[in-house]
């Protein structure tokens, strides 16, 4: 077998063999940008199930639905635990819906490849995104302690979702957390940091409409937690450097 060198790159083929039919090697080498594993779908696939749901209630239904799981911090301060994650899966429009879950989908894609494909890896994005929720839910408690407002929606456990996506490689097998200085990850958080700061400033006195505050509570935990959540559950899968 001697080397003949193609079009593309050096190919190798017993003499005699004039077609090279191989790709380039930069094909070869290369990953499509966006493939979804399929544990990336389940929880963008929930939160449109429960719309669904919620599509099929009266006004009336739906009000109630939303007061009795949506998060509030009075219902909070009277032992309510559970509404600091019941409340991401609830949502008010469709739209809200979509781009949440999009948004879950999109950023849960380098996870689930540094998780794992199999059921540990979708266990350990779940208890990801509860964590998120939980931190972003106590957060915005905290700032509205005394206040009778009920918010719903996913956003604010995607940001923390997105945090953690964000230090992470998005293309070929993943190595390596990003530092905090890297260009993804200052560019990022840039970006989520000024979006807010303009919610903050142009927010006018009344019903809460956006709960920037958890979402920025959101964004810095996962941000900081995915370094040690890989360590503790995935160096099986994930090496840290």
């Amino acid at each position: 077998i001697r080397a003949k060198t193609c079009l593309f790159d050096t190919c190798f083929r017993p003499p005699g063999v004039s077609n090279c039919d191989r790709r380039p090697m930069s094909d070869d080498t290369k990953e499509p940008l966006f493939t979804a594993p399929i544990a990336a779908f389940v929880l963008p696939g929930v939160i449109l199930a429960v719309l669904a749901f919620e599509f099929t209630l009266s006004n009336q239904g739906l009000a109630a639905l939303f007061d009795a799981w949506g998060l509030n911090p009075l219902l909070i301060r009277q032992g309510r635990g559970e509404l600091l994650l019941s409340y991401a899966f609830l949502h008010g429009s469709l739209l809200q819906a979509v781009l949440n879950a999009l948004t879950l989908l999109i950023f849960s894609v380098p996870l689930v490849r540094a998780f794992g494909r199999g059921g540990w890896g979708f266990v350990s994005l779940f208890m990801l995104f509860a964590v998120t929720s939980v931190a972003a839910g106590l957060a915005f408690c905290m700032v509205h302690l005394h206040d009778n407002v009920t918010v719903i929606g996913a956003s604010a456990a995607a940001s923390g979702i997105m945090g953690a996506a964000v230090r992470l490689p998005w293309r070929g097998e993943a190595t390596k957390v990003m530092p905090f200085a890297s260009p993804q990850v200052l560019a990022l958080s840039a970006l989520v940091a000024g979006f807010h700061l303009l919610s903050l400033l142009t927010h006018r006195e009344g019903p809460v409409t956006m709960a920037w505050e958890s979402h920025l509570a959101a964004y810095v935990i996962g941000l900081v937690i995915i370094s040690p959540w890989l360590r503790l559950f995935h160096r099986r899968y994930f090496t840290i450097i």
